[in-house]
This record gives structure tokens, sequence and C-alpha cells, in this order.
């Protein structure tokens, strides 16, 4: 599982740490990772210290770029407010979940937004299907 976003230390991390903890509450074979378009060089403040709230520690995380080698084999891509069909092409399935809450202006709302989507993500994945 990828999660992208512009810098790859925001929406796309929240989702990967929360998809990762309820991924392996309910003891999916899934893992997930984030990764960026034009990565930050480091996770925003506002987003390590909401993500440490909440019980994560990102402060070693180092962004990085979305690679082609990071599709191959990968059950399912999700990106926030970025194009990146050309990159994916038909070899992984494929969601955009554009257009939800900053992250950065309002951590709490933006979480609550990337959570929801991630909760139903994998309810989605333990039923069988994406």
């Amino acid at each position: 599982m990828v999660f992208v976003c512009a810098h790859g230390s925001v929406k796309s991390l929240v989702a990967a740490v929360y998809f990762n903890r309820l991924a392996g509450e309910r003891g999916l074979p899934y893992r997930a990772m984030a990764r960026g378009t034009a990565p930050d060089s480091t996770v925003p403040a506002p987003v390590v210290d909401g993500l440490h709230t909440d019980g994560f520690d990102v402060a070693g995380f180092v962004p990085r770029l979305l690679r082609e080698s990071d599709i191959d084999g990968i059950a399912l891509i999700v990106s926030f407010d970025e194009d990146i069909t050309k990159t994916v092409g038909t070899r992984a399935p494929y969601l955009k979940w554009d257009d939800l809450p900053g992250v950065l202006s309002d951590y709490p709302r933006g979480r609550v937004a990337i959570v929801s989507q991630v909760d139903a993500l994998v309810e989605a994945l333990a039923r069988g299907s994406p």
C-alpha cells in the first residue's frame, strides 16, 4: 500500500501510520508507506506534534520521492491531490482522495478526514475488496 501526497510528509504520512495501526489491529497482511511527488526534507512540526499526541513517533521519518519501483507488487495506491496516473499506469489499483481538509492548517480536522477514509479502506480490505 502506498499513500502519496505532494510532500510525502503530511497527508500521506498520516494515512500510512493510521493504516498500519488499523490493519495490524485487524490482522490484515498489508503495510503502507508514505511517498511524495516533491518530498520535503523533513516532516513539518505540526505533523510530528499531532502524530506524537496520537501515539506515533515519526521524528525519524524521512520523506521520500515516489518511484516506479514503489509501485511494483503493490496492492493499492492512494493519492491526495496529486495526479500520478501516468506513473501508476495499469500496474496497481489506484484511488484518489482529493479535496480533504488540510492537515497543516488544522491537524485535528485533517486527521479526522483522513482517518475516516483509512477506516473505510481497512474495512473494505477486511471484506476482501479495496
